[in-house]
């Protein structure tokens, strides 16, 4: 299971941020905190160390974490929220921890798709993955 959740500005109390983690929300807003340095994050904490909210907005398989993390990302963004995600461009996932990356170009047919080997193995083969990468771009 993978959760999709976002980063709420404490200040604003505007997302500026959604994602996706195999591991606990805690977790991953440690790693936030300590690895990346988002803007907002930066902000907040030259401002006495204050820390975003992390929300989760739904639980689901690993093998949709992709078409929900976009649906997020578009749902925000087709609302005028700005995200700092740095995985998208104009609301659509280019790329999603490593598995897959979308290029500038918005042509389906030169789309380059990186997917690893455990991910392939895991969801039936290299036929079965491509087949649900092929359906899934139709819907984007």
């Amino acid at each position: 299971m993978v959760n999709i959740y976002c980063l709420v500005n404490i200040e604003t109390n505007t997302v500026f941020y959604v994602g996706a983690t195999k591991n606990s929300l805690s977790v991953r807003l440690s790693s936030h905190l300590t690895r990346e340095k988002l803007p907002t994050i930066v902000a907040l904490s030259k401002k006495g160390g204050l820390i975003p909210e992390i929300k989760l907005l739904e639980t689901v398989e690993l093998d949709s974490q992709i078409e929900r993390e976009t649906f997020w990302i578009k749902h925000f963004s087709q609302r005028g929220v700005s995200l700092e995600n740095t995985h998208m461009k104009a609301g659509k996932l280019i790329r999603s921890n490593g598995r897959m990356k979308l290029p500038d170009s918005e042509k389906k047919e030169s789309i380059f798709l990186y997917v690893r080997k455990d991910v392939i193995e895991r969801n039936g083969g290299k036929d079965v993955v491509k087949s649900k990468i092929e359906s899934f771009l139709q819907t984007i």
